[in-house]
């Protein structure tokens, strides 16, 4: 069972790792588009209200009538940036993610009697390691008498 389960917990790790990658890209192209959105409102609207406003147009939360205050070519502008950063958004980022996501599935997957033993050794070494836990010496101890008792069958056999 965990053989099965521990490349999948690795996965999961590796894919909140680049999670984090993902969401400091995305952070510095919404950053962008809200600086760009600024400029183009003159500081009319808060810097805030509009980083919130890209939120829900990501969500799907579409309202140009937001756009309504500009007038002519710098509507044109806001509405041309917007659909920039919405097309970017939702196909190019998404789509992104899940290429990250991918990735680090397949190389887990191409690793994964290595990742499965490498678990195993880490559990292994925290146990052995904790010297609160009763009976390490103990086990070792008898691990090392059967061994003995192997050696020495090995060797009447002969």
């Amino acid at each position: 069972l965990f053989r099965s389960f521990g490349p999948v917990i690795v996965a999961v790790a590796s894919m909140l790792a680049d999670i984090l990658s993902f969401v400091g890209l995305y952070v510095f192209i919404v950053l962008g588009f809200a600086n760009g959105f600024y400029v183009l409102f003159g500081g009319a609207v808060d810097f805030s209200t509009i980083l919130e406003r890209q939120l829900l147009w990501v969500l799907g939360s579409i309202d140009l009538g937001f756009f309504d205050s500009l007038a002519g070519s710098t509507r044109d502008v806001a509405l041309l940036l917007f659909w920039s950063y919405t097309g970017l958004s939702a196909f190019v980022m998404i789509n992104l993610l899940i290429a990250i996501f991918n990735s680090t599935y397949e190389r887990v997957g191409v690793e994964r009697e290595a990742e499965w033993l490498w678990l195993r050794l880490e559990a292994m070494l925290d146990f052995e390691s904790d010297v609160e836990v009763e009976g390490v010496d103990e086990f070792y101890t008898q691990l090392e008498e059967l061994n003995n008792k192997r050696a020495v069958q090995a060797t009447e056999r002969r």
